[in-house]
């Protein structure tokens, strides 16, 4: 969440607050269940007793979208953005060039779902199991407390510091400075499944994920509704910065020769 984010912002930029009638799902003993009370982020934050510094869950694409344009608009506002720069969520490709994956051939999302071949390296950390410790926030044995469903699984052996939600920067960051880009949270892409399809791309894994294995390969894309709201789910910003016009070289004048 970004500090200062309040309804009150909202009403000057948009006239109206970052609520939805969308319900947010929770984990529970009988599994993914709508929590009341729950339309604005403020709301869902005090509900799941999320710190200031948490990672922001629980968001749909449409909110996430309008946090993108809000943070735009306060940017521009504050001169901290130029008029043509501004913040969305990235597409599949931005999503895989930040998080240092190899570069993937077929254009359909859903073709590159699973896509790398068993022989190569799967998971971000490498081909072994489970992750290294203080790799990520996934589904350890810490995740098991009394709202954890006994019939999901996860990682045997393995634990973390986080049954839920970590804070953002609480692991090593990529070779491309970013934090938490595996597990944590899934983040939305602006990308849909497939051309005809209402589904878009989420990416990464989760604080839920891990007891199947394969939610955890670098190319694993889960396919959702953009109206989902779940306490795994989140989002990243893409800073668009278009390219400036060329500039003119400068004029230097020749110098006259000095011989006669």
């Amino acid at each position: 969440m970004a500090e200062g984010l309040t309804d009150a912002d909202w009403l000057e930029a948009f006239g109206g607050v970052m609520g939805t009638r969308n319900p947010l799902s929770d984990v529970r003993p009988s599994g993914w269940e709508p929590q009341s009370h729950t339309a604005t982020v403020v709301q869902m934050m005090a509900l799941m007793k999320l710190a200031p510094e948490a990672a922001a869950s629980g968001i749909n694409l449409y909110q996430a979208r309008r946090f993108c344009a809000w943070l735009t608009w306060r940017e521009q506002r504050d001169g901290r953005l130029a008029p043509q720069q501004f913040y969305r969520l990235p597409t599949d490709d931005e999503w895989s060039l930040a998080a240092g994956m190899p570069p993937e051939t077929l254009l359909d999302v859903q073709e590159r779902h699973r896509s790398i071949p068993r022989t190569q390296a799967l998971h971000p950390w490498g081909k072994s199991w489970p992750p290294p410790p203080g790799f990520g926030n996934y589904a350890g044995s810490e995740a098991r407390d009394a709202n954890w469903p006994a019939a999901w699984a996860t990682i045997e052996g393995w634990k973390d510091d986080f049954p839920r939600t970590a804070p953002v920067g609480r692991f090593a960051e990529t070779s491309m400075g970013l934090y938490d880009i595996w597990g944590n949270l899934w983040e939305w892409c602006e990308s849909k499944k497939n051309v005809v399809s209402a589904e878009m791309t989420l990416r990464g894994g989760s604080w839920v994920d891990g007891g199947f294995k394969p939610q955890l390969r670098m190319d694993y894309r889960r396919f959702e509704r953009p109206n989902l709201r779940e306490t795994c789910v989140g989002f990243r910003c893409v800073l668009v910065v278009p390219d400036l016009p060329a500039q003119p070289l400068p004029k230097v004048e020749e110098k006259k020769s000095t011989d006669e």
